[in-house]
């Protein structure tokens, strides 16, 4: 993944990076009545320094010539054995050659855990590269720097 500069991290916050697969067959984590096309859904890790945990997913997409506009729900089992569910608005960029498409979303984040409610405050980012021939992504996400930081 990408390394947080000095500069950057004066306004967001490293929170947590993710590995996602694709599963074929996999019911979708939300019904999708609202959303685009279900494109499929998954499973994966997501590992930092305050959360921890297995997550499933789901990928809605509108596909146009040159990106894709995406809507991806996420449910993450911590863990230490709390519940976070997110929702994620963003567009993933075709490579001009050979090679993993660019994505990045705004997230918001959904929790009924109190260790976990600092999530809620703000919308968070993530961004990474979605692997077409191998079907895996890779995304890094952050929240943007507060004055809360250092209970959190």
């Amino acid at each position: 993944m990408l390394p947080t500069t000095d500069d950057a991290s004066r306004h967001i916050r490293y929170l947590f990076d993710a590995e996602l697969r694709y599963q074929d067959g996999m019911a979708p984590v939300v019904e999708g009545e609202e959303r685009a096309n279900l494109v499929g859904s998954g499973t994966g890790r997501v590992v930092g320094p305050r959360i921890s945990g297995n997550l499933r997913w789901s990928n809605f997409e509108q596909v146009f010539a040159d990106h894709r506009r995406l809507n991806v729900a996420w449910m993450i089992e911590t863990d230490d054995g709390a519940e976070i569910r997110f929702d994620s608005q963003g567009f993933a960029v075709k490579p001009a050659g050979v090679g993993a498409w660019k994505v990045a979303s705004a997230v918001r984040f959904a929790v009924s855990d109190s260790r976990y409610s600092r999530l809620e405050a703000t919308p968070a980012i993530w961004e990474g590269e979605f692997d077409a021939t191998t079907a895996t992504a890779l995304y890094r996400a952050y929240l943007p720097a507060g004055p809360r930081d250092d209970e959190w």
